[in-house]
Formats: structure tokens, sequence, C-alpha cells
């Protein structure tokens, strides 16, 4: 899945913490990974809002190649690679 996103510039969404620890063991830029953590309510109708609301602001993170990990109360950018160790 990342290296199909990242032939189609793609941005890859997920509930799961573990796209996040994927993507540090490529040690990649991309594809940048939006993670939703924390919520209870995980069906679409609420988060599409909360993603549309944080769009602007994480645009530019998410061209540059980052992890965001939007929850309930905030907003954690963590920027690409990411090296373990």
């Amino acid at each position: 899945m990342f290296d199909l996103a990242l032939a189609q510039d793609r941005v890859v969404l997920s509930e799961d913490t573990d796209f996040g620890a994927l993507l540090a063991l490529r040690a990649a830029t991309k594809p940048s990974v939006i993670l939703f953590r924390g919520m209870w309510d995980r069906s679409a109708a609420n988060l599409l809002p909360l993603f549309r609301a944080n769009l602007p602001a994480m645009e530019a993170e998410l061209e540059i190649g980052a992890v965001i990990v939007i929850e309930a109360t905030r907003i954690r950018v963590r920027h690409l690679p990411i090296w373990l160790g």
C-alpha cells in the first residue's frame, strides 16, 4: 500500500498506529500518513469534518512528508523520515 500511495502521490489515512511504525521501518520521506487516535466515534460522519477542518493547517506538512496524529483535543506532527534507535 505504501508503494501505491507513493507512486500516486497520495496520503494514507488510518486508525491503525502500526502504519506509523511500518513507515518508520522504511526510513522514507513519503507517503505521508494521517492517523486518527483516541476517538470513540470512528465513523466517517465524525472523522470527515475533523479531517476537513484541519486539512489547511496540515497541507504543507503532508507535502514534505509527515506522520500526523489527529486526536480529539490535539494534533501532533512528526516529519519523515523517522529514525529508529
